[in-house]
């Protein structure tokens, strides 16, 4: 079996470049995961569930440090040091750009005076995200509907009968987040794809009023102008499969200020 070794065009942590004319740093085990297995047992003989649970992902950053700068070997080990998350976004050559938050978890080797350095990095969330967000704003008034995103790469296309679909090219399911400007009322969005629908049926957003609903998992809530309002919820958070999708987004308005705009990441695991 031929081992294929992953090239990396850009390494940043934190905003900082890790190849270039003062760091040269190397990623290891950025597409690798593992599972724990759990069996849990049922009252009936022999019978038993078994589930499985993705552990954060670990991975090893390599490299050295090519300037003889005291400041450069600083500002390196100030963020290495650094107990809190941080952003990683690694351009792998032959796939894409993608980001995760990690932790740098401990120093494992080095040499001060070579300027040699290895440590561990720890990501709880182990899906890598797309590292540019794709935000799509849809105010073109059919009716009283709006059909959003688009096709990607965008694509404007002529006449009545059109259609706008969102592209998941990861290998998992992603969550959008969608905002709602007013003034409009009784909205519906839904993915059609899914059959996943939100009504807000006797809502109305003012001149000014946005409505944010954030559909993923860790951070999923309903907010207007920045208060939270669960009470709102009315069906089901909705969810990209992998491929593509088709939203539509209904409402009643008089308007053509009213925009719909979705934020999205497509992941990989």
């Amino acid at each position: 079996m031929t081992k294929i070794r992953l090239k990396c065009n850009q390494i940043s942590l934190n905003g900082t470049d890790l190849k270039n004319d003062t760091y040269n740093f190397a990623l290891e085990g950025l597409f690798d995961h593992e599972k724990s297995h759990f069996d849990s047992e049922l009252y009936s003989d022999g019978s038993f569930i078994p589930y499985t649970k993705i552990n954060a992902k670990q991975m090893v950053l390599n490299g050295y440090i090519k300037s003889s700068n005291p400041s450069d070997h600083i500002s390196i080990n100030k963020i290495l040091s650094n107990r809190n998350l941080q952003e990683l976004i690694v351009d792998v050559e032959g796939f894409r750009k993608v980001m995760l938050n990690v932790k740098v978890t401990n120093r494992l080797t080095g040499d001060d005076y070579l300027g040699k350095i290895s440590c561990q990095l720890i990501a709880a969330d182990p899906y890598l995200y797309e590292a540019e967000k794709q935000v799509l704003s849809i105010n073109e008034i059919k009716g009283t509907s709006v059909k959003f995103p688009l096709r990607f790469p965008i694509r404007f296309e002529s006449g009545e009968n059109f259609e706008k679909y969102v592209d998941n090219v990861g290998t998992e399911i992603s969550y959008p987040v969608i905002t709602i400007a007013g003034p409009c009322s009784d909205f519906i969005i839904k993915n059609e794809t899914t059959n996943e629908k939100l009504d807000f049926a006797g809502l109305e957003l003012l001149d000014g009023d946005s409505l944010v609903i954030d559909n993923r998992p860790k951070s999923r809530g309903i907010y207007l102008n920045g208060a939270n309002r669960i009470d709102l919820k009315l069906g089901n958070w909705i969810s990209c499969n992998i491929g593509q999708n088709y939203f539509t987004f209904s409402r009643v308005s008089n308007s053509s200020n009213n925009l719909c705009t979705i934020e999205f990441q497509s992941r990989w695991l």
